[in-house]
């Protein structure tokens, strides 16, 4: 009853002849999921008592559901949250900080956690933002999956070491996604082309990757039928065309005596003018083309049907390693993988 109702005080409201919440009955009742969704609100009081002076835990499975199992899931639920965050500064300049757990009703964890020198933001101190967690658990087991992510086990650290080394970007994610996995903890993690935190090889994360691919497919129903790399050499063809057009023209203006192979060699000499000749008026129209064609190719990720895959798709290919993809069920996330997977490492833009 309460659990459809947006008003927070239906969540703290009594049943007038026993003073007993939603909480209460949920405990009493035996119904674990109902006492994991009133707990994590913030609102519900886990300590309230009833007209007999008993507080939910005391009452847990009273009328129903006496099993084992049962009774400690729900004595879990009922033992403060706690999440393990990990944080990144907001330009990556500083490695990433795992955190101590952090339980969003406690005010010393939340004193901990909003230190001053956490939300100063200069150059020597950026702001830290938090890119992933593990939670909720209870307090011993975020304490001892805080140890485990920041010392892994001694027989696996090679391993784990040389995902941080390798991948600066998103390697501590990697490390805490694996451990959460085989832990059987929940992870969720910030993905910014679906704007959320999620476990993307929860059923909820494959249901939302797969929409997003879908809306991206039919925005540009082409994109995965043409190969823009193919039709860019073609316009680079007709610019070419066009520059020695105009090369020739001046040369029979002003007798200049510049080939065009002096020019062209000139281009490809120096990248760095030739990026930078797009705002430069000076520059020729070869240069400023392939400077914008090139900007727009490496401003799409292959998830949004660019040529060949990026980085951002091989993050999403391991997060989703040992996931079996149905492609009855998730056709589009199914297309996607098998496309990623016909390219090899090195066609893999970085």
């Amino acid at each position: 009853m309460c659990l459809r109702c947006s008003d927070d005080n239906c969540l703290r409201c009594d049943v007038p002849q026993s003073n007993e919440t939603p909480l209460h009955f949920a405990c009493k009742f035996g119904c674990p999921e109902v006492v994991d969704v009133l707990c994590s609100h913030p609102c519900v009081d886990k300590h309230c008592r009833n007209k007999y002076d008993q507080q939910p835990s005391s009452m847990i499975c009273e009328r129903r559901n006496r099993s084992k199992e049962v009774k400690q899931k729900i004595r879990e639920y009922l033992e403060d949250r706690f999440y393990v965050p990990l944080l990144r500064a907001a330009d990556n300049t500083l490695p990433p900080e795992i955190s101590v757990p952090w339980c969003p009703g406690s005010p010393e964890s939340c004193d901990r956690f909003y230190r001053p020198d956490r939300m100063m933001d200069s150059h020597k101190n950026p702001t830290k933002i938090i890119k992933a967690f593990v939670g909720p658990l209870n307090s011993s087991k975020a304490e001892e999956f805080h140890r485990l992510w920041k010392t892994p086990p001694r027989d696996r650290a090679g391993y784990f070491h040389h995902i941080l080394k390798s991948d600066s970007q998103r390697g501590a994610e990697r490390v805490g996604r694996e451990l959460a996995h085989e832990k059987g903890y929940p992870w969720a993690e910030d993905w910014d082309f679906l704007q959320c935190f999620i476990d993307l090889s929860s059923r909820e994360g494959l249901q939302m990757l797969d929409e997003h691919l879908r809306i991206t497919e039919d925005e540009d129903p082409e994109g995965s039928r043409r190969f823009p790399v193919c039709d860019l050499m073609q316009e680079f063809e007709k610019v070419l065309l066009s520059v020695n057009h105009m090369i020739r023209r001046d040369e029979a203006d002003d007798g200049s005596s510049v080939s065009s192979e002096e020019y062209f060699t000139a281009d490809e000499d120096d990248d760095d003018r030739a990026s930078s000749s797009a705002s430069d008026d000076s520059g020729s129209s070869f240069k400023s083309t392939r400077s914008s064609a090139m900007l727009f190719i490496n401003s799409f990720s292959f998830i949004l049907s660019s040529d060949s895959p990026t980085k951002l798709d091989s993050e999403v290919l391991l997060a989703l390693r040992d996931v079996e993809v149905d492609p009855l069920a998730l056709p589009n996330v199914s297309r996607w993988r098998n496309r990623v997977l016909s390219y090899s490492s090195s066609e893999t833009q970085r």
